[in-house]
């Protein structure tokens, strides 16, 4: 796997303990290929969250570091645990430093319900970070 901005949230997201409020929300911990997924999710029965990179700003001057962005897709059949764990992400997210390799900020300051699925069965919501400083 290259290392990119959405392996380097998504392992992130993976080592957190299972009290930390993001996985408490969720009601787990994250698994890569179960409940968290990087660019597109499979069409699957369970709760998850997809990491989405798209381009962000443009690149700083001294043509070291990027500043891209992504977004946090979580799609639930329960909309409370869909609310809480995006409001967890976004509060422990937001300025996190990612272990020194990126500073995220979010782009909101709670998440946005933009649809359902399958009849209403699921529900989707999306967060969307920036981040900054990353270094290539």
């Amino acid at each position: 796997m290259s290392n990119t901005i959405g392996n380097t949230v998504a392992s992130y997201l993976t080592s957190l303990a299972a009290t930390n409020e993001i996985c408490s929300a969720l009601g787990t911990t994250f698994t890569f290929g179960t409940n968290l997924f990087l660019h597109s999710e499979p069409t699957n029965d369970t709760d998850m969250v997809t990491i989405i990179p798209y381009g962000g700003y443009s690149p700083e001057t001294d043509k070291i570091r990027q500043n891209p962005a992504i977004q946090l897709r979580m799609k639930s059949t329960s909309k409370n645990t869909l609310m809480s764990t995006q409001q967890a992400m976004i509060n422990k997210l937001h300025l996190n430093q990612l272990g020194g390799n990126a500073l995220m900020i979010s782009n909101t300051s709670t998440p946005m319900i933009i649809g359902v699925l399958e009849g209403g069965e699921y529900t989707i919501a999306v967060t969307n970070f920036r981040l900054k400083h990353v270094k290539v």
